[in-house]
């Protein structure tokens, strides 16, 4: 019964861990465009802006409080097939967000649970359990089609070392009870900013994460923070409304976005999808996305890349998104997660 409990958790706790050079700062929602939903150039819903503050002026203010729940896993197969026991359990990686919005300003709180550094031996399943805490402040103002917004957040870590896992109740034991220490070096400190501009059909974005930056104990500014950690991204959708003010049934939009330094090494991601507007406060939306990472220009490489799927159920008061992500290269990794959020 145990081991069925715990199998359950694992698929409902279902973007993590490191396939090829897919980077640490993919997983979970540090990176919320690992997931195909989003483009830094849509707009128009709270998890858009949380990829790009520029976006939170167009946030609508029906809604003044969020609450976002997001649970994923990394699943390497290779493993799985082994039959070690927990082998579901691999890399689980839990976040929650609470976020009030309100006159194009955003305070968020986030704290982020992850298990990492799996030991499996015939005696014990160990991890180190890493918990995060942190504040984020996004500011955003528009004039009607341009849209400018910073953000400033930090935090730091804290980790349980060599904790020994029998099953889904010791699980949640480790993560949230046991003794930790805290993580000389791990607190952060980022400035970013963002530039878009939205028309009905067309919009497109520029975003620099870090103007400056602290971590490891050091402070980071420069042209090669900037150029590492600026974007470009531009999409086309189809309008909402049809010209008669008719609401639009399948609304397809497409995407692209360039993430890092050009004369280098940079991830580009290209993004589709299909919403469907059931009614003005109900929709569905099926996307698909293809990102790479390491891409030098016109140089494609399918060990550094990942196919992106999601489906999405999304009201005026909560939304439900459900998403999966698989390796191109020998298609051994898969990420799955589940996301909820709750706005009023």
């Amino acid at each position: 019964m145990r081991k069925k409990a715990t199998i359950i958790f694992i698929f409902l706790s279902v973007i993590l861990c490191g396939a090829y050079s897919i980077p640490h700062s993919a997983y979970g929602y540090d990176d919320l465009s690992f997931s195909a939903l989003y483009n830094p150039s849509y707009f128009g819903r709270y998890g858009d802006a949380m990829v790009n503050p520029a976006e939170f002026s167009r946030v609508e203010e029906d809604n003044l409080f969020y609450f976002t729940f997001i649970t994923s896993e990394s699943w390497d197969i290779d493993l799985m097939r082994r039959n070690e026991d927990l082998s579901y359990l691999q890399n689980l990686n839990t976040e929650m967000y609470f976020s009030f919005v309100g006159n194009s300003l955003s305070l968020t709180a986030m704290a982020k649970t992850w298990f990492a550094e799996r030991n499996f031996s015939p005696d014990s399943l160990t991890f180190d359990i890493y918990n995060r805490l942190g504040i984020q402040i996004d500011w955003a103002e528009s004039f009607d089609f341009f849209s400018f917004g910073i953000r400033i957040e930090g935090g730091g870590d804290m980790r349980r070392r060599n904790r020994p896992i029998t099953g889904f109740v010791n699980a949640i034991e480790n993560a949230y009870f046991a003794s930790f220490d805290s993580l000389d070096g791990s607190e952060y400190f980022n400035l970013g900013a963002s530039l878009a501009f939205n028309f009905e059909v067309i919009s497109a974005t520029y975003a620099i994460e870090n103007i400056i930056s602290y971590r490891s104990n050091e402070f980071f500014i420069g042209w090669n923070e900037l150029l590492d950690t600026s974007s470009f991204a531009f999409s086309l959708r189809y309008p909402e409304f049809t010209a008669m003010g008719d609401l639009t049934l399948f609304r397809p939009k497409i995407g692209f976005s360039i993430h890092g330094n050009l004369f280098t090494l940079s991830t580009i991601t290209f993004n589709a999808a299909l919403e469907m507007q059931l009614m003005p406060t109900l929709s569905l939306e099926l996307a698909a996305a293809y990102r790479e990472y390491d891409h030098k220009v016109f140089t494609f490489n399918r060990y550094n890349g990942v196919m992106m799927f999601a489906f999405a159920i999304e009201s005026d008061d909560w939304a439900l998104r459900l998403m999966c992500n698989v390796d191109t290269g020998d298609f051994k990794y898969v990420y799955p997660s589940l996301s909820l959020t709750l706005m009023r």
